[in-house]
Order: C-alpha cells, then structure tokens, then sequence
C-alpha cells in the first residue's frame, strides 16, 4: 500500500508535467558578448563592418589608408591600429566620418580631406560620444556638433582645417580636454552652448583660439594659448568662468565683449598687444592675473561696474587704460609695476577697498602717520592722491600668499668626502596678516638635492630654520659646490624671486688628500705625521689633518689615510 508520503511527491511531480505540457516554454534570454569585427579582413571597409555590426560591438581597423565618408549609424566602437597610421581619406566628397546614433567611440585614426565643405568629423543631434586620440586635418572642420550632449573629446591633433578645429552649437555639457588645435580660422568655437568643458588644450596659430558666442557657465581652464588676434573671445557670453590659463602672442590674449558675471582668474597674459580687454561688458570680477610686457595690460572700453582686484600688472607699455567712459569701476590690492605708463584716464573708477588701495612701482611717498592714520601701518601718507587716482597707496607689493628665503648658511666651507656638512635655511612668511602657510624647503648643491623638509603652519611674519644634512660620501672631490634653497611657491605669489637662495661655495676634499694635489701618497703621510698627538691650539695642529673630525690626530685618522692609500680623483 502507497505510503502518504509518496501519493503526495507523486501528484506535485504529475502536476508539474501537466504545468510544462500546457503552459507555454519560456526561457530566459539574454544579448551575446560584444563582438569585434576587423578590418580589412574579413570585410573590405570600414562601413562594411559598421553594416555587419550590431550595437556595442569593435570595429577594429589594421593600419592602412581607406578612401571612405563613413556613416556610422549604430552605437559601436571604431579603433584604428594607430592614429599615424589608420587613415580615413573623406577625398574631398564629404564628411571623413559621420555619427548618426549615440554613444559612438572612435579612436586613433587620422581623418583628413574634407575638403573646404565637409568635417573630419561630423556629429548630427546626438550625444555620449568618445573621440579620443585621433588626428583631423585638411578639412573644413576637424570636429562638427550640433545639438550634441554629454560628449568627450579628448587627446586629438586637429591642424590645417580652415573654418575650426573644435566647432560646437546647442551643445552642452561636453569635455573638450587635452587637444591640441591649431591652423584654422576658430580654434575652438562654441555657440549657444552651455555647461561645457574647456580643459587643458593647446591652441596656437588661430586667428580666434578658443571664441564662445551666446554661451553661459562653460569652463575654460588651464588652456595654453596662442593666436594670431584673439586668445579668448567670450562674445554676448554671461557667467563663464576664464582660469589659470596662459595667453601669449596674440593681438588680445582676453577679450570679452558684451558679456557680464565672467569669472577672470588667474591667467597670464603675456607678450600680446592688448592683454586683457573688457568692452561693453559688466560686473565681471578679474582677479588674480597677471599681465606683463603687453603693450597694454588691460583695456577697458566703455566697460562699467567691473572688480579688478589682486592683479599684477608689469612691464607692459600702458598698465591699464580707460576710454570712452569706462568708469564705475573698483581697483584695489593691483600691483602696478614698471610699467611705461601706469593709468590712462583712470578718473571716475574707484581705486581703493575703502582703506586700502593698490600697490604702485612709482610712489616713494612716505608712510608716517602724517595722514591721520597709523605710521606703519603699510598705506602711504603723503603724496596723495598717488597719479591723482589712489588715496591709499600700498607700500609694498600686495599678495596675500609670500615666503622668503633670508639666510642659507653652511657648517663648513670645505669638507672631505665622507663628511655630514650641516646647512642652516630661515624663510619667513611675508604674506598679509592672519595667513599661515605649509609648504617645502628643499637644501641643494649645484641643483643637486641634499633633502626636502616640509614647515607646518608658519604664522604671517615669523621665521623658521631648518637644518639640513649633507653627506658628502658620493660627491665628487676637488671642486666647489655652489649652496643654496628653494621654497615652494605658493598659489598667488607675487614675488617669487626670493623663494630660492644662493650662498657661497663648500669646497669637498678627497679624504687623505692632506695637501689637496688629488692623490693620496706619501706627501700626505708626511704631513700628517708632522700633526699627529696634536689636539686644537697646539702648536702643530692642522685640522686638514684630523680626517675623523674627533679633535686629535691620532691613530684613527693614520688609519683613514692608509684605506685610501693610492687614490686619486
């Protein structure tokens, strides 16, 4: 008789058949691997693989030049064997490649011959693109976007395209990062795009390099810049931020025009006609830059209601000039140094914070109370208003953030190999009051380094020595040696040139080389033997001879003598 038990594993196993044969089969199905199709073999062309391809699948592409205009229409990824050598030739009769789909990577290839209509590279109202690593030449455009969003491009060489390298239009949030571009009318050109990144590139011999027209909050940072007439050109532009770049041998390095709420900060300017020139442009802070051997620092024409605060502005023809009723402007904590002239037309503009002004290379006013204010408290006094401008002259340069170096010394002037010499660095933080700063020392000889030693939280005017140790075992003997130190420069420092300190020479001996003629033999041993039992004051004592430094010439040092027996330099 069938137990319970059983009866009951029997009928859930038949109902279970019963379920299979009724219910319909579903199985569980998931997408294959990515594949990576190759070129030339098995297919002949690069679109022939894209045709084949299915989305996230590799079309890996051998070295070689394919005569092609490229449709890529599927979310894939296009490598070439390498940029100098995998090269799509568009032959003048369109765009090299054109991305119709999104998420497109395409890497090391060069993509050239456009022609004067077509791009290298031509994006069309797509996003999440990698162009990354390639080479764009002889086109009308290197890189073509519009209304694309979410892009990387980066690490390209886009040359010899004669409108852009880089152009972009109702795009946003894009990384342009790393490039180098030159050649072309518009290095970089963005229009009505907003929220992007402009990182890192390398722009030279454009007539526009990096040019944004109705544009807002995009960042252009630490881009090293050149052109044939404008650096950086921010055209009806509001609330983008221009950091720590360098603009060199342009007609404008910076050039914002009819623009406000832009952030200047921290670039360098440098060897261009105009350095920085604001036009019909408002409330734009420009803090922190310098601008040097410009024929004119900065300009401001008809430009109101802009901070021009803690910039350094030095050897150029003009320092900054007004025109055409630039005013209502606020100028304070400026160093104004050697230029030709300092300030044209600088009436109506605000020159100081409301008790400090700025910082002028030609006031040699007095700073001794005979104003009403405190003697020493680092404003000027007398001769005012310095240029008929500033009622609150600074009487040194200003930066918030300055160390120097005051002594190097040294333990000893000569040495024998072998010997720890003992180096003394004060360096004092001369920054504004209420700073402390951390940074390196570092002890050298002849730009060697002896050692690196950090200082923690050093208080505005106070000084600290730190002592460093030179082992001298490893230096080559019978030469001078130049000492010196270098501090770190700080973010902002102005006068960079007392960071580092050179002081005297140490001259290093070969150790048992008593009479220095760099050879170790019996002349030396003579000598020593003529100072041995002698202690310091004695009558024959010789300190060149107490190769031990322990204050007697003893056996310890005849002893030192003889292991270097016979060696020379």
């Amino acid at each position: 008789m069938m137990s319970k038990h059983r009866k009951t594993v029997q009928l859930i196993f038949s109902v279970s058949i019963l379920l299979l044969m009724i219910l319909p089969m579903r199985i569980p199905v998931t997408e294959g691997d990515p594949d990576i199709l190759t070129v030339p073999d098995p297919y002949p062309t690069i679109q022939a693989a894209i045709n084949a391809a299915n989305a996230s699948d590799t079309i890996q592409v051998a070295a070689g030049i394919y005569y092609e205009n490229v449709i890529v229409n599927k979310s894939v990824t296009l490598r070439g064997e390498d940029s100098a050598t995998t090269i799509i030739d568009a032959n003048q009769t369109g765009h090299g490649v054109k991305m119709n789909a999104s998420n497109i990577q395409v890497h090391q290839f060069t993509i050239r011959n456009g022609g004067n209509q077509y791009a290298c590279l031509y994006v069309d109202s797509q996003g999440g693109h990698v162009i990354a690593d390639n080479v764009l030449t002889g086109s009308y455009c290197g890189i073509d976007m519009c209304e694309c969003d979410g892009c990387t491009i980066i690490g390209n060489m886009l040359y010899d395209n004669g409108m852009t390298g880089v152009s972009f239009s109702y795009s946003h949030h894009n990384d342009i990062v790393g490039n180098n571009v030159s050649e072309s009318a518009y290095g970089i050109k963005g229009q009505a795009s907003n929220d992007n990144f402009i990182i890192n590139n390398t722009l030279s011999q454009n007539s526009y390099s990096i040019y944004l027209t109705q544009s807002v909050r995009n960042d252009i940072t630490n881009n090293m810049v050149s052109a044939q007439t404008y650096g950086i050109y921010l055209l009806s532009s509001d609330t983008n931020d221009i950091e720590d770049n360098t603009v060199t041998d342009s007609s404008i390095g910076i050039y914002i025009r009819d623009s406000s709420g832009n952030s200047v900060f921290h670039n360098t300017m440098r060897d261009n006609s105009y350095g920085l020139q604001l036009a019909y442009s408002t409330n734009n802070p420009v803090d922190l830059n310098t601008a040097s051997e410009n024929d004119w620092g900065f300009r401001l024409y008809d430009a109101d209601s802009n901070a021009l605060t803690r910039n350094t502005l030095h050897e150029n023809t003009w320092g900054i000039y007004f025109e055409n009723g630039a005013t209502a402007n606020t100028l304070y904590h400026n160093n104004l140094i050697d230029n030709v002239k300092q300030v044209h037309q600088g009436l109506l503009n605000t020159w100081d914070s409301g008790g400090e002004g700025n910082y002028w290379s030609d006031y040699h006013g007095l700073d001794d109370g005979s104003d009403g204010r405190d003697a020493g408290d680092g404003i000027g006094d007398t001769a005012l208003p310095h240029i008929g401008l500033d009622s609150y002259p600074l009487m040194a340069i200003w930066s918030e953030h300055e160390l120097s170096i005051t002594t190097v010394t040294s333990s000893d002037t000569w040495a024998y190999t072998g010997w720890t010499i003992y180096i003394n660095v004060t360096v004092k933080n001369v920054g504004r009051a209420g700073t402390t700063e951390t940074f390196n020392v570092t002890a050298e000889y002849d730009s060697h380094v002896i050692e690196t030693k950090t200082v923690t939280d050093l208080p505005n005017g106070a000084n600290e020595t730190i002592t460093f140790s030179w082992t001298t075992t490893d230096v080559p003997p019978h030469n001078n040696y130049t000492i010196g130190a270098v501090a770190t420069i700080l973010p902002d420092e102005v006068n960079t040139a007392d960071n580092a300190f050179i002081n005297g020479k140490v001259y290093i001996k070969l150790l048992g080389d008593v009479n220095d003629d760099g050879v170790v033999d019996p002349y030396d041993l003579l000598d020593l033997s003529r100072a041995y039992g002698s202690q310091p004051g004695d009558a024959n004592w010789r300190l060149n001879c107490d190769l031990n430094r322990d204050g007697n010439v003893d056996a310890s040092d005849l002893i030192d003598l003889t292991i270097n027996y016979g060696k020379t330099i």
